[in-house]
């Protein structure tokens, strides 16, 4: 059964139960299910159900009690993939990805950091999109991934475990935008602090929160 693409309607179902009790995933026994759930319908080529799947698995991640290695290697790969070659072709596809593993890194670096390898390339190539929000969305997400506000001890360490080429890609990011965004984002974080800024980032985080991603009630008829 969680072979087959999942229906809007069930997603939305599984959305508003990560929002509201995901613990009664536990409870029930579910989890898996609703993991296998959440990864086929990532790879959907219907943008609603791939967004909305999207959105599910970053309401896990973003959820302490569900931080188990298996559960988060399996979003993470299913993840990777959306921002890698999403089956929607849908830049917005990529950009909602890319967020999650922004906001995810920001909040709880540590269980990105066994997944670099094969997250950091696929951001790589979304930095350099033609697209402008998917390109501002990767810088992000690989500033958040590397742990680049905290120095570049992590990014040094990921360096040490990766081959020359994909090493040299980071490096080349990292010296051209990178280095110049972590000042930038540091400022930025003290004026929020301060109350002289809104955080647009707690807007991206209320996107995953919500039940479905924007647009997916509208979409709920064509299903």
């Amino acid at each position: 059964m969680t072979g087959d693409i999942p229906t809007q309607n069930s997603l939305l179902v599984i959305n508003a139960i990560l929002a509201e009790n995901p613990k009664v995933v536990i409870d029930m026994g579910i989890i898996d299910n609703i993991i296998s759930i959440i990864v086929v319908g990532s790879s959907s080529n219907q943008p609603s159900v791939a967004d909305t799947s999207i959105i599910a698995a970053g309401k896990i991640l973003l959820t302490e009690m569900h931080h188990q290695e298996q559960i988060v290697s399996r979003l993470v790969e299913a993840l990777a993939a959306d921002i890698r070659e999403p089956a929607t072709l849908a830049g917005e596809t990529k950009r909602l990805a890319l967020t999650v593993f922004r906001i995810v890194g920001k909040k709880y670096p540590y269980i990105l950091e066994p997944h670099l390898s094969t997250i950091v390339p696929s951001m790589i190539l979304c930095a350099n999109d033609r697209n402008n929000p998917v390109k501002y969305a990767a810088e992000r997400a690989l500033l958040y991934s590397l742990q680049l506000l905290d120095g570049e001890y992590m990014m040094q360490k990921f360096l040490s475990t990766i081959d020359a080429q994909t090493a040299k890609s980071v490096t080349d990011i990292h010296k051209r935008t990178l280095s110049k965004l972590v000042p930038q984002e540091q400022q930025r974080l003290r004026q929020v602090s301060t109350g002289d800024e809104v955080d647009e980032e707690m807007d991206e985080e209320q996107e995953i929160w919500v039940v479905g991603s924007s647009g997916t009630f509208d979409n709920d008829e064509q299903e």
